[in-house]
């Protein structure tokens, strides 16, 4: 760091510690609002939004085909003969 101020890691770090503060200070809010929800309900729904979520993130930070390459790697590997021992 140089002696001019934060750097914009330093500014990034520090916005990503609030926000996770924020959502900490929220959570629960939301867990009251939900506590008549069943668990197994619960879990499946943060299951099924999860990759949803994950995509619109990954749209946006324009790592798509990234991950469409990781995805086809993933998927290859998984049909081999040597993945399945």
């Amino acid at each position: 760091m140089d002696a001019g101020g934060p750097s914009q890691h330093d500014r990034k770090g520090l916005a990503a510690a609030f926000g996770a503060y924020i959502i900490w200070g929220f959570l629960p809010l939301y867990l009251i609002l939900v506590q008549t929800v069943p668990a197994f309900e619960f879990v499946g729904w943060r299951i099924i939004w999860t990759l949803p979520l994950c995509l619109l993130i990954a749209l946006f930070r324009k790592q798509g085909a990234n991950c469409a390459r990781h995805l086809v790697i993933a998927a290859r590997s998984a049909g081999s003969p040597s993945a399945r021992r």
